[in-house]
This record gives C-alpha cells, sequence and structure tokens, in this order.
C-alpha cells in the first residue's frame, strides 16, 4: 500500500476512495489470475511480464497503469538500459525495475498493448484492463463532479457574500440618515 493517502474532505472523496480501492483489488485479481494461468499451463512455457500499477500521484488523484516488468542481468547493455531507467542506482543486477506503458487518449489502453502476451494471458490483461478503463471513466467524472461542486460552493458563498454586504451598506446609510 502506498504511504500516500487520499484525501477525504466530502463524499465524492469517499466515493473516489472507494474507485481507487476497487482499482487496487483489480490489480490483485489480474495478477492472480495471471499466475494461476501460468501454474495450469502444463506443457506451455507462459509468462507475464506486464503489471498493473495503482499509485497515489497526490492527495486528490490516482491513477492506474500497465507497467512492463524489465530484468536486469549482468550484462552492459542491460545495466545501461538499467541506468536509463533508474538514474538513482536502484536498477542493479538480478533486479527488476518497471516502465509505466503509455495509455493514450481516452480511458483504456488499446489492445495491441497486449499483443507480446500469450493468448491466454492476454484474454485475462484485457479483461482486467475494460474493469480499469471503467473506474478510470468513473474516477474522472467524479473529480470532475467535485470540481463543479466546489466552483458552486465558492460562486454561492460569493453571491451570498455581496448581497450581505450590500443589504448591510443599505442599511447603514438609512441609519445615518435617520
Amino acid at each position: 500500500m502506498s504511504p500516500k493517502k487520499l484525501r477525504i474532505d466530502h463524499p465524492l472523496d469517499e466515493q473516489y476512495q472507494a474507485l481507487y480501492e476497487m482499482a487496487l483489488a483489480v490489480a490483485e485479481g489480474y495478477l492472480a489470475h495471471a499466475n494461476w494461468l501460468i501454474a495450469r499451463s502444463g506443457d506451455r512455457d507462459l509468462h507475464t511480464h506486464l503489471l498493473i500499477s495503482v499509485r497515489i500521484r497526490t492527495p486528490g488523484c490516482w491513477s492506474a497503469t500497465w507497467a512492463k516488468k524489465v530484468d536486469i542481468k549482468d550484462t552492459s547493455l542491460s545495466r545501461a538500459v538499467g541506468a536509463k531507467l533508474r538514474p538513482t542506482g536502484l536498477a542493479t543486477a538480478g533486479r527488476s525495475v518497471t516502465i509505466d506503458l503509455p495509455k493514450g487518449a481516452g480511458f483504456s489502453y488499446k489492445p495491441s498493448t497486449f499483443k507480446s502476451l500469450p493468448k491466454e494471458v492476454r484474454e485475462a490483461a484485457m479483461h482486467h484492463e475494460r474493469l480499469l478503463a471503467d473506474l478510470r471513466k468513473a474516477a474522472h467524472e467524479n473529480r470532475a463532479l467535485c470540481r463543479t461542486m466546489n466552483n458552486s460552493i465558492a460562486r454561492s458563498k460569493k453571491a451570498l457574500e455581496a448581497c450581505e454586504a450590500a443589504l448591510s451598506a443599505g442599511e447603514s446609510l438609512r441609519e445615518a440618515f435617520s
């Protein structure tokens, strides 16, 4: 779980938190299903190098992306790739690093993103991506509604303050001439 937390200010934030937790469950479900498929493959050597990364970016934003797992080997080319991916030196031989895959426009990844996976795992990945796309769309709508609601509250507050100031000024004026 991420050390960052989502900010909860009103019910829309609670719903956004629930969408985040469901995205975590989808990521966990994909990994469990892919591992189950790999274990049942028998004579076929199945593998997956794509994972789902669900992260809290800011206290008001989370993201669910697909990431490619890259194993760093003890070769000069592999170490160079590792140094490029993790310039801080965390990519050493024997470790794995992940690269977030670009999603592009819209809420879902293109099916071609998963073409490098074996057919059985690809179908599971595409199924879980459809679930994530629904969650991303709902989260986007939630944040848009939250912004709209906050802007509406701010406009209402400003109008109330302006009306109250005008009424107060009128009352002061009447008292001054009484």
